[in-house]
């Protein structure tokens, strides 16, 4: 059983359930982890970054975690009871570089302590803070990232299949089933695009902050509003883009109807009439001539 001691003469973060990523401090750090030992599926190492990935999917990258040695850091979850982990076994030069059946957690004598150190009723952290560091030293806490992007923006829509082509505007109607939107957003941030709501793809942020995409799939006939929204590495989300709605449609008018005429008349400009689509333009030949 490890002493609660060993927690002290340390940097405090405090790591949410859904945080993604963390940086370390220069100076020991304690990580305290919204969540069971037993949850980890699998730990690994980039360079000196600690990767945590979860039986639920998710996945905690700690940024330099290692740059100091194995067990420089402390790294103890605290959702059942107080569990210190040490690596300091479990290094490895090859595969993911952590061996994780050498990763052994200890119990901390003094659970309780835990608790008043983090300030918690029940050891839930619900967000990622870096505490001041009270005991000096020359490094300092790397910031962690909990602004989400401004609102990114669809600029246009576009239409790519002839016989018209070129923007389509707001409220529009297009033939083109695989529109191309095109926008901005934050250098390096993910565009989600969502079609009345739902997810149909992603596309990155450039580094000049434009992005680009075209559906895979073909969308179906009928009204289609855009929206879509921008996520940094972080995993924070920004606020939804401005609506864009355009309309497909694909398919041919049915044949219209012209009304009798005179098989035989003196009128030279004689009037036609007949029925259509509503909104369809209706193209009058005589022969092969298109006359109006």
């Amino acid at each position: 059983m490890a002493s609660s001691s060993i927690l002290t003469d340390h940097v405090n973060v405090q790591v949410a359930l859904d945080t993604r990523l963390v940086g370390a401090s220069d100076s020991p750090t304690n990580f305290f982890i919204a969540a069971e030992q037993t949850s980890v599926a699998n730990y690994a190492r980039e360079g000196n970054d600690l990767i945590i990935s979860f039986a639920d999917g998710r996945e905690l990258r700690i940024e330099q975690f290692f740059e100091h040695g194995a067990d420089y850091h402390n790294l103890v979850f605290v959702n059942d009871g107080s569990w210190l982990t040490s690596f300091s076994q479990a290094l490895d030069a090859s595969g993911d570089g952590i061996l994780d059946p050498l990763v052994t957690y200890e119990p901390i004598d003094d659970s309780g302590a835990v608790v008043a150190l983090l300030g918690l009723l029940s050891g839930v952290v619900a967000t990622a803070i870096l505490a001041d560091h009270q005991g000096g030293g020359s490094g300092g806490g790397r910031p962690v990232d909990t602004e989400a992007p401004g609102q990114p923006t669809i600029d246009a829509v576009e239409d790519d299949v002839l016989p018209v082509t070129g923007l389509i505007a707001n409220g529009g109607v297009t033939d083109d089933a695989r529109p191309s939107l095109v926008g901005t957003g934050e250098p390096g941030s993910t565009i989600t695009i969502y079609d009345n709501g739902r997810s149909i793809g992603s596309a990155l942020v450039d580094a000049n902050g434009n992005w680009s995409f075209t559906p895979d799939s073909p969308l179906t006939d009928g009204d289609h509003t855009f929206t879509v929204t921008a996520t940094d590495e972080a995993g924070n989300e920004s606020t939804p883009s401005n609506p864009v709605t355009v309309t497909v449609d694909t398919q041919a008018p049915d044949a219209p109807t012209l009304n009798a005429v005179d098989d035989v008349t003196n009128d030279n400009q004689p009037t036609l009439s007949g029925t259509g689509e509503p909104g369809s333009v209706i193209t009058i030949r005589d022969g092969d001539e298109v006359i109006g």
